[in-house]
């Protein structure tokens, strides 16, 4: 069990969201998601769960406010919307809706070896060559995200 799936054991029964379906997950692993992170929205309800994180707790200091995308948001993010078409070449997965306005989406940093993944924001008006420069880095693993945010 991973750390990520050990931190939603905790929230049983609280979220509030649904899960996707195990065709939803094989498309999501097509555009890079890991299994360990597709069978965990396949068994928690966390597709549309709204997070808030306090600004000093947000490694970029901005705060966040965050609704989960579904798998359709995700693959659209991807295939069709910036900065999801940027991000995507540079390995990043599409992950959440910024909930103030600002069309930054969130998006994760997968790291295969630790079944870990860091949580970015990437502005929504960004260039290839300008993607290392100006991601920000909200959280280095998710499963720390999730203990320390709100749930909305």
């Amino acid at each position: 069990m991973t750390a990520l799936a050990k931190v939603f054991d905790q929230f049983a029964g609280h979220l509030s969201g649904t899960c996707i379906t195990p065709d939803e997950a094989t498309e999501l692993q097509g555009v890079g998601m890991p299994g360990w992170l597709t069978q965990v929205l396949e068994v928690h309800p966390l597709v549309g769960t709204e997070w808030y994180l306090a600004e000093h707790v947000d490694e970029s200091g901005f705060g966040v406010e965050m609704q989960l995308m579904s798998a359709a948001e995700v693959l659209n993010e991807c295939r069709n919307a910036m900065p999801g078409q940027v991000a995507c070449r540079f390995g990043f997965i599409p992950f959440g809706k910024c909930l103030v306005g600002s069309g930054d989406p969130y998006f994760l940093k997968i790291h295969p070896a630790s079944q870990s993944a860091s949580l970015v924001r990437v502005p929504h008006e960004i260039s290839e060559d300008e993607m290392e420069a100006r991601v920000e880095l909200v959280s280095r693993a998710l499963h720390l995200f999730f203990e320390q945010a709100e749930l909305g």
